[in-house]
């Protein structure tokens, strides 16, 4: 079951750099402002899950970690930048991945 996951979160980080390129280009500059930490990160998450497959699973759970230690503070929205909107958005859409993974290779 484990390596099932393992490949379906590869190919869910596959995905989700192919969606966040599309949404990039039909968004206006503000959106690419606020998404660009999280196409960055994903860009280099998918080099990682190319090299480390098996390990794909801990890289993107310890990013999850730091994440939250940094943008999981209680806080208006109308006080944050663009760009902490996007760590946001990049936290809410990796815990996406794993969730769709874990779903996809249970069944």
């Amino acid at each position: 079951m484990k390596q099932k996951i393992q490949e379906e979160l590869v190919r869910q980080i596959q995905q989700e750099v192919e969606y966040q390129l599309r949404e990039n280009d039909k968004h206006e500059d503000d959106y690419r402002k606020a998404s660009e930490f999280h196409t960055r990160y994903i860009q280099l998450l998918n080099e990682d899950a190319t090299k480390y497959p098996h390990f794909i699973m801990y890289i993107l759970q310890e990013h999850i970690v730091e994440e939250e230690k940094i943008v999981g503070v209680d806080t208006i929205e109308g006080d944050l930048n663009q760009y902490e909107k996007g760590r946001i958005y990049s936290l809410v859409r990796c815990k996406h991945m794993i969730r769709v993974a874990t779903e996809i290779a249970s069944r």
